[in-house]
Parts: C-alpha cells; sequence; structure tokens
C-alpha cells in the first residue's frame, strides 16, 4: 500500500508552507472500490491527488472499508509531526469516504492540542449517559 503513503505525502505537500493557512476544514478521502482508487479532495471537492489501490478490491464492502480505513490510519500514524505542521486552520481532519461522497471514517483529528488518529470519538457515550440520568433518577 505504498500508493497511499505517497497519496498522504502528496496532501500533507500541498498544505505544507509558511504562507498564510488554508482553510480547508477536513482532507477528504473519497474511495473506489470499482475504479480502484483514492482520491483526495479539499472540502470544495476540489482533486489535489489520487493512487490506486490494488489489495483488497475483492472484499466485500464492509470489509473493504475496513480495510482500507486500517490502512489509511495506519500510514497517517508515523506522519502525526507532519500532519501537526500542515498550514491548515485547526481543527480539521482526515475523512474517509465512498465513491457517492458518504461518510465511512474520521481517519485522523487534528485541533490545536489533540490528535486523535481514527476510532469513534463519542464510543459509549449514550451507554455513559444512561447510566447517569439512571443514577439522577434513582436520587
Amino acid at each position: 500500500m505504498n500508493n497511499i503513503g505517497k497519496l498522504l505525502e502528496e496532501v500533507i505537500a500541498k498544505y505544507s508552507s509558511d504562507d498564510i493557512p488554508f482553510q480547508t476544514t477536513d482532507i477528504h478521502l473519497v474511495v473506489s472500490a470499482d475504479k480502484k482508487v483514492i482520491e483526495a479532495q479539499d472540502d470544495d471537492g476540489e482533486f489535489i491527488s489520487d493512487c490506486d489501490i490494488d489489495d483488497c478490491t475483492d472484499l466485500p464492502n464492509e470489509e473493504f472499508n475496513n480495510r482500507i480505513t486500517t490502512l489509511v490510519r495506519g500510514m497517517l500514524s508515523p506522519m502525526t509531526e507532519q500532519i501537526n505542521n500542515m498550514s491548515i486552520y485547526k481543527p480539521f481532519s482526515f475523512v474517509l469516504e465512498d465513491a457517492e461522497q458518504n461518510h465511512l471514517s474520521e481517519v485522523y483529528i487534528v485541533d490545536d492540542d489533540t490528535c486523535i488518529l481514527g476510532g469513534d470519538l463519542l464510543h459509549g457515550l449514550e451507554v455513559e449517559l444512561d447510566d447517569f440520568l439512571s443514577k439522577l433518577m434513582k436520587e
């Protein structure tokens, strides 16, 4: 999956300047299993770069999306310092989307003092709120 690494490096290079920060809020990584391509776009849908993906395109959609998410996160992980230094107003994120641009995953989120690589930000929140409300009702 060296192609994905090169794609991400191209995105980082585009937004790595000392000029006025770009007003982009998300980098959209649009995945097409049919075309075997990942395309990077800005908020306005403008093309940044793309790469071929040959591995895992024969997987069912759900497995394919999970595999691509894992691969992209794995590629972004060692790039943390470069991503934090991108010339984009914070917060911003890398968002994985399908070919119809439906949201699949927040792959990487950057804020001034926080970076989150993958995972659901609010994982378990509903259960915690239910427990909290239940305890309040008992009191």
